[in-house]
């Protein structure tokens, strides 16, 4: 089909609607006008968009269903009777719901962080990498902490955290996995290749 398609769609488990894939350009004529950076700063500007605002997006994804991943353990552990009181009261449970509420509080703190500095033009990147890792795999661990609390009932599809935790899986890869990103912060603390080429200095064009 001529023009731009990305109408390629994906059967995802995890994240239903999610945008995957390639868009397909053909018979494009983009003018100078709608040219984005130079000519040949396409990969720096698709590592920008990737630095900036993807790795933050996710984290705010990743973010935003750990806090549901807390809400509904929270209320599923209070709410459920187990041997005659609620299952919250269970020593086990209340530590497993701690542990959750821990993991939320350091991964919202570390986003909002990230996010303060990108906001205020300051060096960002290393930052922005540490967020998107550990809202991930932080939204993930509590996902299985909560699925122990459900017990059974977390594979029932009236139960929200077994979705949930497909949710969480899907923010792993995205924008860097956590070993890529690992990787770029590593590096970029012992001097061996900076992050700052992908986040900042995308050339103006000049008339």
């Amino acid at each position: 089909m001529v023009g731009v398609d990305n109408a390629v769609a994906h059967n995802t488990r995890g994240l239903r609607n999610f945008p995957f894939g390639a868009v397909g350009f053909e018979d494009v004529f983009i003018p100078d006008d709608n040219r984005i950076g130079l000519a040949g700063q396409g990969k720096q500007i698709a590592h920008t968009i990737i630095g900036r605002h993807g790795r933050l997006s996710l984290t705010g994804l990743a973010l935003g269903i750990h806090q549901r991943i807390y809400d509904v353990t929270a209320s599923f552990s209070k709410e459920r009777q187990r041997y005659g009181e609620s299952l919250s009261n269970i020593p086990d449970v209340a530590t497993r719901l701690f542990n959750i509420f821990s993991n939320l509080e350091i991964s919202r703190s570390l986003a909002y962080r990230a996010a303060g500095l990108e906001r205020d033009g300051a060096p960002s990147a290393r930052l922005l990498a540490l967020a998107k890792k550990l809202n991930s795999e932080l939204s993930c661990k509590s996902a299985q902490i909560a699925m122990e609390v459900h017990g059974g009932r977390a594979n029932l599809q009236e139960f929200e955290i077994g979705q949930l935790l497909l949710d969480a899986s899907m923010t792993l890869a995205p924008s860097g996995s956590a070993d890529v990103l690992k990787k770029r912060i590593v590096d970029d603390i012992l001097g061996r290749r900076t992050m700052g080429w992908d986040v900042h200095n995308i050339g103006e064009r000049h008339e």
